[in-house]
């Protein structure tokens, strides 16, 4: 099997994918504490199998759009039938926000939603794409259509004779990843997901969403690549932190 397409990064711009769950430790039994490792470890694998059951499904949903000739073999007689398609598409993911179709110039042509079109040029995912011409993620922006914190995920449009024509993307808002961090805080647990920068991405709690995290020991750690689990505070104020990092770059489709 090859490997799977996720949250996608160019080389240039590596994003890890943080996932940590965190619960206090209420006993220092050896048994208890082996087992509270244990489950803390399962629940920051579930989270991030989850996550990236979302993401890989959006981003094959747009590789599928780029391969669709009315997106392909644009013309501007053809954006009816490409709003119609993007409104379409829409209908079945209600998870994102927009799918849009963007020039090479930074000009949307054409959005699955009701907002404005805007030029995006000025937007790093942006200048990433035209400059390796592979699909990217973004970090956390805010979106200049709705003033929400989104994650946008990117994938480049080829025309027939394959030169890079524009680009489909989906806008994702944070509270729209926070469904899997909810679903696994539960009986004293908090799952969250951060971005490379140290961001919190997904949290059960909406008022800890983009709190930044870089300067803690679990983002720390996690940051080199490699799995593992933290304990903080002393007797009854100790907390668990397991972490783990998934990096997002250009890979091979499934």
């Amino acid at each position: 099997m090859k490997k799977q397409l996720i949250m996608i990064m160019s080389l240039i711009a590596l994003i890890p994918l943080l996932v940590y769950g965190t619960f206090s430790l209420i006993t220092t039994s050896n048994k208890i504490e082996k087992d509270a490792y244990s489950m803390n470890e399962q629940n920051v694998n579930l989270v991030l199998q989850k996550t990236t059951a979302l993401i890989n499904s959006e981003f094959e949903m747009l590789q599928q759009l780029s391969e669709n000739p009315e997106i392909k073999e644009y013309t501007p007689t053809q954006l009816a039938k490409v709003k119609n398609l993007l409104v379409s598409v829409g209908k079945l993911h209600p998870e994102i926000q927009s799918i849009i179709f963007t020039a090479t110039d930074g000009e949307q042509i054409a959005k699955s939603s009701d907002g404005d079109l805007s030029n995006t040029s000025d937007r790093d995912y942006f200048k990433q794409l035209i400059a390796t011409q592979k699909q990217v993620v973004s970090d956390i922006l805010v979106s200049k259509s709705t003033g929400k914190k989104i994650v946008t995920v990117v994938y480049p449009v080829f025309d027939t004779n394959n030169t890079l024509s524009g680009m489909v993307q989906v806008t994702l808002p944070l509270d729209s990843m926070s469904t899997y961090a909810k679903e696994f805080s539960t009986n004293g647990q908090t799952a969250y997901i951060a971005d490379r920068t140290g961001t919190i991405l997904a949290h059960p709690d909406p008022n800890s969403l983009d709190k930044d995290i870089k300067d803690t020991p679990s983002f720390q750690n996690a940051s080199q690549g490699t799995p593992g689990t933290l304990t903080y505070g002393e007797k009854s104020d100790r907390v668990l932190v397991s972490y783990c990092q998934r990096s997002f770059n250009g890979m091979e489709h499934i």
